[in-house]
């Protein structure tokens, strides 16, 4: 289980949040065959980071912005 990531505003808008995510999914698609993932986020200053989570196809799932989705839809979204 990952517990937390997250890009140091210096460095976001680079695609590394991205990177990182994509290579999470694929290893835990190769090594755990995960389908389903599932998280909690906040509801930040221009709606971030959730609006871009909901952008890479998770879906809110209660007022906590906890959010799920499909490991390949998001894999693919991401591409």
């Amino acid at each position: 289980m990952i517990e937390e990531i997250s890009v140091d505003k210096k460095y976001r808008k680079k695609g590394i949040a991205k990177s990182l995510l994509q290579n999470l999914i694929l290893l835990a698609k190769e090594k755990y065959d995960v389908t389903k993932l599932s998280g909690a986020t906040y509801l930040g200053e221009n709606n971030m980071p959730y609006a871009w989570y909901e952008r890479i196809k998770f879906k809110r799932v209660d007022d906590l912005f906890l959010i799920e989705g499909d490991a390949e839809e998001v894999l693919n979204s991401l591409n």
